[in-house]
Formats: structure tokens, sequence, C-alpha cells
């Protein structure tokens, strides 16, 4: 069982739930940034409204993935104060946390050269460590294939899952109008939907809003919770 799917700054549950019962989990870094996407950025809750975290970037976001460019490590320690800030009053907060997730990861962007896909892809298993699950983790291009380095859109899915020999990909929900089951019609390989139905939990005295980034189940939620949602049986539609 494979999934695949853009790298995720600040990742919600269902990315990671994702990440925790796929066998293997392909970061997609050879398509393009999402415009106004979730590869650099996600969202918190600030008073019981959002607010976005946002990598900065020095590349296009026309430019590919694997060669998009973090623009310096200075908003590092800016992102960890505004988290601080932000839920510093949630029930389960602690800044153990959010050192465990930032840890070294000024002089990690400077080793890998301010390289986007392998900063995230530590953060990733950052969190995950925090959870108690290692993924494995692949990146697109790793697998050095042309038929997947010539695809488009959704074949390009199905070029990735025939180069790993998956017996099942899964995608989120939204593939269904992207095309996912045209581009397997014709394989051996069955495609399955995540249904996308996280628990609510307090956040306090505001209206539950899904999706945010993970520390916001950490802080109102609690480990155990947040544990309890990422490794949950997922459901799969056909």
């Amino acid at each position: 069982m494979i999934i695949v799917s853009q790298p995720r700054y600040l990742p919600a549950l269902t990315y990671l739930q994702r990440l925790h019962f796929a066998e293997t989990f392909v970061i997609l870094d050879n398509v393009q940034r999402q415009k106004r996407g979730f590869e650099n950025r996600n969202r918190v809750l600030v008073k019981g409204k959002t607010k976005w975290l946002t990598i900065p970037s020095s590349s296009s976001s026309r430019e590919l993935i694997k060669n998009t460019k973090i623009d310096g490590a200075e908003w590092v320690e800016d992102h960890k104060k505004k988290l601080e800030q932000y839920y510093c009053d949630a029930p389960f907060f602690s800044a153990d946390y959010i050192d465990a997730y930032y840890k070294d990861l000024e002089n990690i962007i400077e080793e890998f050269e301010f390289d986007f896909t392998a900063s995230i892809t530590y953060l990733i298993n950052n969190i995950c460590q925090i959870l108690d699950f290692k993924p494995n983790i692949i990146r697109a291009t790793e697998l050095n294939n042309s038929e997947i380095e010539e695809a488009h859109g959704p074949d390009k899915i199905f070029e990735i899952a025939k180069a790993i020999q998956a017996d099942v990909y899964v995608s989120g929900l939204n593939g269904r109008e992207y095309g996912i089951k045209d581009s397997f019609a014709k394989s051996n390989i069955d495609v399955k939907f995540h249904e996308d139905l996280p628990d609510e939990y307090s956040q306090g005295d505001h209206v539950f809003i899904p999706h945010l980034a993970f520390f916001d189940s950490l802080f109102y939620a609690g480990l155990d919770e947040t544990v309890r949602q990422v490794k949950k049986q997922p459901i799969l539609q056909n």
C-alpha cells in the first residue's frame, strides 16, 4: 500500500495518519508547488480564528518542489515563539513538543543548502518520532525513473505506484475528481480513497475547526488523543 503526496509543513492529523498506515509514503517532489497550497504553510488557531505560519521561499512558486529553496533560517525561531504565544494557555501545552519538532532545524537547513524537501522531510520524521512511529518515506525523484519524470497529472502517480510495484494505491477523496481511477484502470493496482474524518476535540470556547497544524491537537487534546487519532484504523472507500 502506497501513498503519494506533496511534502507538508506542520501537517494536519489526516496527513500524519496516512504516513502511519502507508507501507511506502512517496513525497511528490517532481511537480510544481500548488498555488496557495500547504507544502510550506499551515494554519494554527489564534483566539478562535486561523492564522497561517509560512516558511519563506527564495524560489518562484512555479519552481518544482525538488528545486525549491528556503529563504534563510531566521523564521524558525519566529515560528517557535508564535506557537508558544498562540497556544500557551491550551490545556496540554508543552514547549517540549515545539523544541522536539524544530530540533536542530537551523543547522539542518544549512547542511542541506536550504533544500526545501530535505528540510521538510526532516520535520516530518520529527513529528512522527513524537507520535512514536517511523514512516517509510522516499522521494519521487529518488526512484530515478524516466517514465515518472515524463508523466503528468494522475499518470505520474500511476507511474510511481508501478515503479514501486504497489498492490494498492490510497488517494484522498479529491482524487475522484482528479482522474486517479482512469489512470489506474488498465492495471492490477487497486485504488482506495481515504475518508478524512478527524474526530472533534475541544478547542476551548470556540467552534471546532478541523485540519489545523498537528500542534493544535497536541495542545488542545493532548498527546494520547493525538496518537489515537493518527493510529486509528483508516476508513478506505472503493
